[in-house]
């Protein structure tokens, strides 16, 4: 393989890769990260879809419960939706301790 055709072939994976990078999750594609938030409910059972997965972006939490104190060393990150809400949890980034 000649350097050219190389070069020519970095191209096409760099343009591939960016277009991967900027590549906004659907509905359906965050919709599977609706399971066990309050709000779920209103993803087809009382409404058509929660009013909050459109602009809803998929990011790394940590679940803690209300009554844990610091520091929150023992959860363990989770990928789920920046709206997610659970009852009696606040959701942290995952490096926060307090």
């Amino acid at each position: 393989m000649t350097p050219e055709r190389l070069k020519e072939i970095a191209a096409q994976l760099l343009s591939i890769a960016e277009e991967l990078d900027s590549h906004e999750p659907t509905i359906s594609e965050k919709k599977k990260y609706c399971a066990g938030c309050y709000n779920n409910c209103y993803n087809g059972e009382l409404a058509e879809r929660c009013w909050n997965l459109k602009e809803a972006k998929i990011v790394q939490r940590k679940f803690v419960h209300i009554d844990d104190v610091p520091p929150w060393t023992t959860q363990t990150a989770e990928t789920t939706l920046s709206c997610h809400h659970r009852q009696k949890y606040i959701s942290v980034r995952p490096e926060q301790t307090h």
